[in-house]
């Protein structure tokens, strides 16, 4: 029945306890934590507020005509990592006391938890995009996000010199993805629905078969980003620079056993605690107000790109080892209430290198190269972002650019992700509650 604000050690929890039996049970008594009023409660209910630890006064107060003053202040002691349970009682008037985790949990197992109340109005709550100072910026949610997304994707892969250029792509126009968050965790995984109009045009493009796999993890400023790809089956975009009669509708070149495996680790740290990062990528918080970051961030990358082509003809297998330091910025613009507008620019630069395996008829040759390379990401979209909905688009787009060794040919890669999204909220069960306040203390 608890949560804690996960990756803090120095906050707590109050929780307001009402059982008062049938004598004023239609009347909703007002729960204050430092004079700012944290929750209306109505009878056998009860409300959890993430506070920072130290001493907090409380107060309630009747929010009928008979009894319009707030009940004598009543101070407790929050102690990091534990809760503190206020009972909210009626004896001829309204007034707090405090009970011990046996009564507290005892009166708990009959009431319902009221889940509407915004602690972002707490005064010193102390959360892991913001502090004491920062309250009113961030409201978090500490319930499990479901979310599915249409992602319309366009990964291209890039070879270019001073005569030749070659622009290979996957089939799939539309991706699904399924994500689960919770608190601190984000986790995806993406499907080719071959069903989907978009995808079903394999005779013109071939068939292009894939996973994608990845997990964010936010801890206070940090944040941490892993994702894991593999595709097979490719085709030539600029199909009609090799084919002077080609028209669109016939079939372009066709690569089916062509292969792509990506591995990616992306370290940042949010110099803002007034800006929510989760709030637009796995909608676990809610930013409240408008904020802006300067977000550093290291990527590093690893590839295999392998044409496993069958006949005379060589074909190659490459390794691609990246390391990059980006200096971005984002900004996410609070439109009114849960709708939002948000913007983002990283460019990055850093060092790869590659080693590029050649399978010949007479034999096999390797070689290594290593140089520069840029890169750059911008993200913009917007979005509605309620308490038990929401739902948004965000146009997302990469290029890398790097040189082939000492020669004029040049390399690279190059993603642009349409993304359409909606999903929902509901409560954690308790053992999940639970593991995340054992872990995450």
């Amino acid at each position: 029945m608890s949560f804690t604000s996960y990756a803090q050690t120095k906050t707590g929890q109050i929780c307001f306890i009402r059982q008062t039996g049938y004598v004023g049970s239609a009347v909703n008594f007002k729960a204050y934590i430092d004079d700012t009023l944290a929750c209306k409660l109505k009878n056998k209910t009860y409300s959890l507020h993430a506070v920072s630890a130290g001493e907090h006064t409380v107060r309630a107060q009747n929010s009928g005509l008979s009894s319009p003053k707030k009940s004598a202040p009543f101070k407790v002691t929050v102690e990091a990592g534990k809760i503190t349970y206020v009972d909210v009682v009626w004896a001829n008037d309204v007034s707090c006391q405090e009970i011990t985790k046996n009564s507290a949990e005892a009166k708990l197992k009959t009431l319902k938890q009221n889940t509407k109340c915004s602690t972002a109005q707490v005064i010193a709550q102390a959360t892991t995009q913001r502090t004491a100072g920062d309250s009113g910026w961030i409201e978090r949610f500490d319930g499990i996000t479901l979310k599915a997304a249409i992602i319309n994707t366009s990964e291209t892969l890039i070879a270019q010199g001073d005569s030749f250029k070659q622009v290979v792509k996957p089939n799939p126009s539309e991706v699904l993805r399924l994500y689960v968050n919770y608190r601190l965790i984000s986790f995806y995984i993406n499907y080719i629905p071959h069903s989907l109009d978009g995808n079903n045009d394999d005779a013109e493009k071939g068939t292009s078969k894939g996973i994608g796999l990845g997990t964010t993890l936010y801890l206070h400023h940090w944040f941490t980003e892993l994702d894991f790809s593999h595709i097979k089956g490719y085709y030539l975009d600029n199909t009609k620079d090799f084919r002077p009669g080609w028209q669109p509708g016939d079939p372009y070149i066709q690569v089916p056993d062509l292969y792509t495996t990506s591995y990616q680790v992306a370290i940042g740290y949010n110099t803002n605690n007034r800006l929510s990062l989760p709030a637009v990528s796995s909608q676990t918080e809610r930013q409240l107000r408008s904020a802006g970051a300067f977000i550093p961030r290291v990527n590093l990358r690893h590839y295999i790109i392998d044409d496993r082509t069958p006949g005379p003809y060589a074909t190659q297998k490459s390794y691609h080892t990246q390391a990059l330091l980006g200096a971005g910025y984002q900004y996410t613009f609070v439109v009114q209430h849960a709708l939002y507008l948000m913007g983002g620019f990283t460019p990055s630069f850093g060092y790869i290198f590659s080693k590029v395996h050649t399978r010949y008829s007479t034999g096999d040759e390797s070689f290594l190269n290593k140089g520069p390379i840029y890169q750059w990401d911008a993200k913009l979209g917007f979005g509605y972002n309620g308490r038990h909905f929401f739902a948004g688009s965000f146009l997302s787009a990469t290029s890398a650019t790097y040189a082939q060794g000492l020669t004029t040919a040049v390399s690279g890669d190059a993603a642009v992700y349409l993304q359409l999204f909606a999903g929902i909220r509901f409560n954690a069960p308790r053992f999940i509650r639970k593991t995340f306040d054992n872990l995450f203390h």
